[in-house]
C-alpha cells in the first residue's frame, strides 16, 4: 500500500509532483513578467537542481547527506561547501515548493 521509505543521502524524494504543479501555477498566477529576472532564474535553477537535470550533462551534485549543514563537519572537517549547497538542495518537493513560494514573495517586494 505504501511505497518504500527513502533513506537520507540518496537524492531527493519526488512524490506525486503536486508541489511542483503548485509552484508552476503560482508562477503563472503571478505572471512571469512581474517576477524580477534574478528571482526567476534562481527559481528555475532550484527546480532543475531538484529534478536532477544536471545529470544529463555529467555534472555530479552532492547528495543531501553530503550537503546537510553540520557545525561539526563545517568547523572540524572544514567542509565549507556545505554552507553553499544547503541552500540549493531540497529533501522533497514540498520543501522546494515552500522555499520557492517564500522566495517569490520576498523577491517581488
Amino acid at each position: 500500500m505504501f511505497g518504500p521509505r527513502r533513506r537520507w543521502g540518496r537524492g531527493p524524494s519526488r512524490g506525486s509532483g503536486f508541489g511542483l504543479m503548485l509552484l508552476a501555477a503560482q508562477l503563472g498566477q503571478i505572471g512571469l513578467d512581474r517576477i524580477p529576472p534574478v528571482t526567476l532564474a534562481t527559481v528555475v535553477a532550484q527546480v532543475t537542481i531538484f529534478l536532477n537535470v544536471w545529470r544529463r550533462f555529467h555534472i555530479r551534485l552532492p547528495t543531501i547527506r553530503d550537503a546537510c549543514v553540520s557545525a561539526f563537519h563545517v568547523w572540524h572537517h572544514r567542509q565549507w561547501r556545505r554552507l553553499f549547497w544547503a541552500a540549493f538542495l531540497h529533501v522533497d518537493e514540498w520543501h522546494l515548493y515552500y522555499n520557492m513560494a517564500s522566495f517569490l514573495w520576498k523577491g517581488r517586494s
